[in-house]
C-alpha cells in the first residue's frame, strides 16, 4: 500500500519528546544518529551501568520514562551537531513553557551536565535524575533501531475508541501518511524512496502511551484498549535500513 513519509524524528533522550528533522541519513543497525543517545538515570549505581563497554543497563528500569515519569512528557530534546574533527554537539532540553538548558557535549557524547541536572530534578521532582550518555543506544530493542508508525491506524483506533489518540503519543521515527490501517503489521519490507528497509514485526506498547504528550496526563490505558479491540497491544513496527541511506519527508512510501 503506498503513502507518503510525513516525517522523520529523533529523540536524543530517552523517555524525552524529541525533534523533527528535515531529513536523515541511516545505516543498517545504526539507526538515526543521536537517537536515544542519552537517558536521564534514576539509579544510584551509574558507575557500574555506564561503565565502557557496559550493556547491564534496563532502559525502562534505570531511566526516566513515561512510564514512571509523566511530567517527561513536558520535556523535549534536541541536538545540534558541531562537526569539526571531534564530532561534538549541542544537546538542549527544553520544557512546555520555553524553559530550555544546553550542554555542550564532546565528540564522545560526555559533558558537565551539573547545572541541567540541578534543572531536571526540579522540573521531574526527583532528585536521583543524572544526564547519561548511554554506552548503547537506548532503543526498547536492542536490534530493531527505527520504527514506523502510521497515522492512518492511530486514526483507526482513535475513532474506535472514540479519543483523541495523537501520532505523538507513539514516539515514531519515521511516520508514514496514507497507508492502509494497519498494513505496516503485516509488511514483508519497507520501501522509502527507492530504499528498501526490513519488516522487523510490531511494536508492543507499555504503559508509557496511557500518557497525553500535550497534557503529560496519563488519559487512556492505550495496550489495554489495543487488546480490547484487536487482540494484541501493538501500534507501529520496528525496522531496519538494508543499506546507506538518506531519508526525508515528502518521500514516497510502501509498506
Amino acid at each position: 500500500m503506498s503513502g507518503v513519509v510525513a516525517g522523520v524524528w529523533r529523540y536524543p533522550v530517552k523517555g524525552v519528546g524529541g525533534e523533527e528533522l528535515g531529513f536523515a541519513e541511516v545505516a543498517p543497525g545504526g539507526g538515526l544518529a543521536f537517537d536515544r543517545r542519552w537517558m536521564l538515570a534514576v539509579t544510584d549505581d551509574i558507575s557500574s551501568l555506564f561503565a565502557a563497554g557496559s550493556e547491564r543497563w534496563t532502559p525502562w528500569e534505570y531511566g526516566v520514562t513515561l512510564k514512571k515519569h509523566a511530567a517527561a512528557a513536558d520535556l523535549r530534546a534536541e541536538v545540534e551537531e558541531r562537526g569539526g574533527e571531534n564530532g561534538g554537539c549541542v544537546l538542549t532540553i527544553t520544557a512546555k513553557g520555553g524553559e530550555s538548558r544546553s550542554v555542550e557535549m564532546d565528540g564522545g557524547g560526555d559533558g558537565d551536565c551539573r547545572e541541567v541536572n540541578e534543572w531536571l530534578r526540579e522540573v521531574l521532582d526527583d532528585t536521583r535524575v543524572n544526564l547519561q550518555k548511554c554506552r548503547a543506544p537506548a532503543w526498547d530493542v536492542r536490534e530493531m533501531p527505527l520504527t514506523v508508525v502510521s497515522t492512518a491506524s492511530v486514526a483507526e483506533f482513535a475513532g474506535r475508541v472514540g479519543m483523541d489518540i495523537s501520532v505523538a503519543r507513539f514516539r515514531g521515527n519515521i511516520v508514514v501518511d496514507g497507508a492502509q490501517p494497519w498494513s505496516e503489521l503485516s509488511a514483508g519490507e519497507f520501501v522509502f524512496g527507492g530504499a528498501r528497509f526490513r519488516a522487523l514485526g510490531g511494536v508492543p506498547r507499555c504503559p508509557a502511551t496511557q500518557v497525553n504528550p500535550e497534557t503529560a496526563r496519563r488519559d487512556a490505558d492505550v495496550p489495554k484498549l489495543l487488546r480490547e479491540h484487536y487482540r494484541h497491544a501493538l501500534m507501529g513496527a520496528y525496522t531496519d535500513a538494508t543499506t546507506e541511506v538518506e531519508i526525508s519527508a515528502g518521500m514516497a512510501a510502501r509498506l
